[in-house]
């Protein structure tokens, strides 16, 4: 009886560490993109097909939010690295809402309104 006892509980142990090797593997993920500001344009410049990105300028013209939309749910926005015109984005300056990421960032042109 132990040693059945012994056998499934290392099977257990097992399929868990497994499992959890595997989720990690699965939603890392990089979200690399451009923004162009004066065309209000956005291109990914990686090959991933996990996201969707959208832009607007924001009700004051100050900003420009950016909306990425997780689209495959292996992976999880919150382990995904947000890279903007070539700078890495603090996991701070943005917010994420189940599977929606927003980053606001400052429009350089927004004077060009005024």
């Amino acid at each position: 009886m132990k040693k059945i006892l012994f056998l499934l509980v290392l099977c257990l142990l097992f399929t868990t560490t497994s499992c959890i090797i595997t989720n990690e593997e699965v939603v890392k993920g990089t979200i690399d993109i451009t923004v162009d500001a004066k065309k209000m344009t956005v291109s990914i410049d990686d090959d991933a097909d996990f996201y969707e990105v959208d832009i607007k300028n924001s009700d004051d013209l100050q900003y420009i939010i950016i909306t990425i939309e997780i689209i495959n749910d292996e992976y999880l926005p919150r382990r995904c690295k947000l890279i903007v015109n070539d700078k890495e984005i603090d996991k701070k300056k943005y917010e994420i809402n189940e599977n929606i990421i927003t980053y606001k960032m400052e429009d350089p042109n927004w004077s060009d309104f005024i």
